[in-house]
């Protein structure tokens, strides 16, 4: 009896000794991922290029709607697919982002506010799409040409922002 509750004890033992040495080297592994804050900013370029694009297309589907081109019901199919489209986009920078982590304090000012630009542009571009489906503001075609226009000043002011910091960032590297 004695015999095996110390197999026992020694098994749980290893086990929790083989536990231990996992979770040790996976928070190692992931400390290998890490980024610097300026690493991590220079990789929004392609971000914002292929948000340039989606906002492309996004303008050309308000401007058909707008000017009454196009159907209330060719228009929410349209937001539709800008929906799935925007959250493939976001699941794809999420996951990068995921990938490589930022190593804690190495943002500089400029850098933060760059990246956080990128994720603002991100959740305006969700929220007009959001605004957009609501019946009350598609059937008022004035009301939603204002609240667009509203809302893309706001990604305006983003994009500043990512320009600004990288305006700042490039200065710093030379």
């Amino acid at each position: 009896m004695k015999t095996t509750k110390k197999r026992i004890i020694a098994l749980i033992a290893v086990l929790l000794a083989v536990s231990g040495v996992f979770a040790g080297f996976r928070i190692y592994q992931s400390y290998l991922r890490q980024i610097t804050g300026q690493e991590w900013f220079e990789k929004q370029d392609k971000y914002i290029e292929e948000m340039k694009t989606y906002a492309d297309g996004m303008d050309d589907i308000f401007a058909l709607y707008l000017s009454k081109s196009i159907s209330d019901e060719d228009f929410l199919n349209h937001l539709t697919i800008l929906k799935n489209e925007l959250s493939i986009m976001k699941a794809a920078y999420e996951d990068v982002k995921d990938e490589h982590p930022v190593k804690t304090g190495s943002h500089t000012y400029s850098s933060k506010k760059g990246c956080e630009a990128v994720e603002g542009c991100y959740e305006i571009l969700n929220q007009i799409l959001d605004m957009a489906s609501v019946k009350e503001n598609y059937a008022d075609i004035e009301t939603l040409g204002y609240k667009y226009l509203a809302y893309q000043q706001n990604i305006i002011d983003n994009l500043a922002n990512y320009m600004a910091a990288k305006e700042i960032m490039e200065s710093e590297n030379n």
